[in-house]
């Protein structure tokens, strides 16, 4: 209801009573002006806030752009440091083949030297011994120290060398079994080109695998078979012919 209304309504009694028009009126005019305040005043908040969140928005977008200015910046840093790098490496004189050939030649030749002999060298680490080459010093060791012979006999020309490292590695794998040898054989690692090994080697035995032979210091054979590629049966063959050994 606004004043004029109000005055229509009210006309008998405010004709009969001016001071209750004039109160009544002031009372509206004042109700008025507090809520058109509080009305204005919330819109003014409102586009306050508003305002505020937009220059957040702002500053946000600008700290954005320049961290994208300085990405772009580095980027073009590193790009153009690679194509300095670049055409560095194409100014640079490519090295003669002849040269690395000499830098090679001596390692090709020192490998070739070392041959198979080398590589059953390798060999060493599965024993705590360091093993030896021809059956005659092993024989001559195990007469001195009353051992047996442990001879593990392959075909250097084999194109794996009768899977000697892969065989004997699995077979010599455990510690007990490497302590079993040292204490109780005179080890041997021989190729088949020694005559006194080869003789040792019966004749359908291709060499696919490495041989193990075990022998008294006589020379009499206890023991020839395939080495087996398996540290359990390493163990249980090493200590089986201990044992036969012992009650021979």
């Amino acid at each position: 209801m606004n004043l004029v209304e109000f005055i229509e309504k009210n006309w008998s009694t405010i004709s009969e009573n001016p001071l209750f028009f004039v109160t009544n009126a002031f009372l509206f005019s004042t109700i008025g002006f507090l809520i058109g305040k509080l009305f204005y005043g919330t819109v003014t908040s409102i586009v306050k806030e508003r305002l505020e969140a937009a220059r957040d928005d702002a500053a946000r977008l600008e700290r954005a752009k320049r961290d994208e200015s300085d990405t772009v910046t580095k980027l073009q840093a590193e790009l153009d440091s690679l194509k300095s790098e670049r055409n560095n490496n194409k100014q640079r004189p490519v090295e003669r083949q002849d040269t690395i050939a000499k830098t090679l030649r001596p390692i090709i030749q020192s490998n070739q030297n070392k041959g198979n002999s080398e590589f059953a060298a390798n060999t060493e680490s599965y024993f705590l011994s360091i093993p030896h080459r021809n059956l005659s010093d092993a024989l001559n060791e195990a007469q001195k120290n009353d051992k047996l012979v442990f001879a593990v006999i392959y075909d250097e020309t084999h194109p794996r060398q009768s899977k000697l490292t892969h065989s004997l590695g699995y077979f010599m794998e455990y510690h007990t079994t490497k302590k079993l040898v040292d204490e109780y054989f005179v080890p041997a690692v021989v190729k088949v080109s020694n005559k006194q090994a080869a003789a040792l080697v019966p004749k359908d035995d291709p060499l696919e695998n490495c041989l193990w032979v075990v022998m008294k210091a006589s020379g009499e054979v206890l023991r020839r078979e395939g080495v087996y590629a398996n540290p359990d049966e390493g163990l249980k063959r090493v200590r089986a012919v201990i044992a036969d050994a012992k009650m021979a």
